[in-house]
This record gives structure tokens, C-alpha cells and sequence, in this order.
């Protein structure tokens, strides 16, 4: 058994540092609560996705700065438990301005996801999970993702 969880765009939305650390401070207590439950209590395998970004006409350095402390801590956390996995979202979707690439969202101003960028993700999610399956069915101690 398994799960997979990720925040939506608009739950990293902040306007300004002090925001962005709260913000941040929740969202560890939030990955924390899912934790327990599929890891701890149902001992099951967990995979959290990265930032989802934001289209560049709504975002700031906060957001962004958000983004980057999120993704590392979520996989310093994966690092510390082999059953947790992190699928890199924001690589796939994120310019180099750290923005979603204007070619995946719905229009300038909305960072819904649009057909081309479910493509991008699915080029890279089914092999993900493939790979990962693999590794669960062939370890000694698995029990069903």
C-alpha cells in the first residue's frame, strides 16, 4: 500500500519572509501529520511531490525562496527513510526564473496546469512510479506499495 500527496500552487502563495517562514513551518508540520499516518502508523510507502510553481506574473523572491526550502527539506526527509520518494515536480515544470513555463500553464496569469504539462509529468511520473514499484516488489521486506 502506498500514497501520494503534494500541495497545490497556491498553498506556497506568500508576499513577503516572515510569511515565507511561517508558511514553511506549516507545511513541515502538514508532511509531518501525513508522515505518521502512511509511514508510521499504516507502515506504508509514501511519495510527496516538490513545489508546484507558480506563472511569473504572480510570483515574488518569497514564493520562490518558499519553493527551494520546501523541496530540500522534503528530500533531506526522503533521504532518512527509504520508503518515502520525492517526485520532482518543480524540475519538470519550472523555468530557469523559477517560474512555471509559460508553455504548461492555463494562461499568464494562471498556474493551473494545462494539457502539455500533464504530458511533460506523465513522461516522467510512469517511469518513476515503474522503477519504484520494482524496487518495492523485490525488496525483502516489502509488503504490497
Amino acid at each position: 500500500m502506498g500514497s501520494f500527496f503534494k500541495f497545490c500552487f497556491v498553498d506556497f502563495n506568500v508576499y513577503d519572509q516572515n510569511e515565507a517562514k511561517q508558511k514553511l513551518n506549516e507545511l513541515k508540520a502538514y508532511i509531518e501529520q501525513i508522515r505518521q499516518e502512511v509511514r508510521v502508523k499504516r507502515n506504508a510507502h509514501l511519495i510527496i511531490g516538490t513545489a508546484l510553481p507558480e506563472v511569473c506574473l504572480n510570483t515574488n523572491q518569497h514564493t520562490k525562496w518558499l519553493h527551494q526550502q520546501y523541496n530540500e527539506w522534503i528530500k533531506q526527509l526522503a533521504s532518512s527513510d527509504s520508503r518515502i520518494k520525492i517526485f520532482d515536480i518543480y524540475s519538470i515544470l519550472t523555468n530557469s526564473n523559477g517560474c512555471l513555463k509559460p508553455g504548461y500553464a492555463a494562461s499568464l496569469y494562471d498556474a493551473h496546469l494545462n494539457e502539455s504539462a500533464y504530458k511533460a509529468l506523465d513522461q516522467q511520473f510512469f517511469p518513476f512510479i515503474e522503477a519504484n514499484i520494482k524496487k518495492i516488489l523485490l525488496s525483502p521486506t516489502s509488503n504490497i506499495f
